[in-house]
């Protein structure tokens, strides 16, 4: 039996849907949290998000979470716009 390599060596690049869809919560991908990547997003997406709503003077009325795989991002994501709809 031998083996051969016939190309060169992939390098591991996931895409944000290992992140935030396919990987269980408690996963390490290339030494990254998936929980923690995930509450980064939400942090992320915050930040876009209150940045589109003042823009363009708009405000939102409910958030809501499509699978469990959000709830971390909801988790961060819901408190910041919530606070900063009331003007604490």
């Amino acid at each position: 039996m031998s083996r051969r390599q016939v190309g060169e060596q992939a390098t591991f690049a996931p895409d944000i849907f290992e992140y935030v869809y396919l990987a269980r919560p408690d996963s390490v991908l290339d030494g990254i949290s998936v929980y923690r990547s995930r509450m980064a997003m939400g942090d992320a997406l915050a930040d876009e998000v209150q940045r589109v709503l003042a823009e363009n003077n708009l405000t939102v009325d409910v958030v809501i979470p499509v699978r469990s795989t959000h709830d971390p991002i909801i988790i961060k994501f819901t408190p910041t716009i919530l606070v900063s709809l009331s003007g604490t």
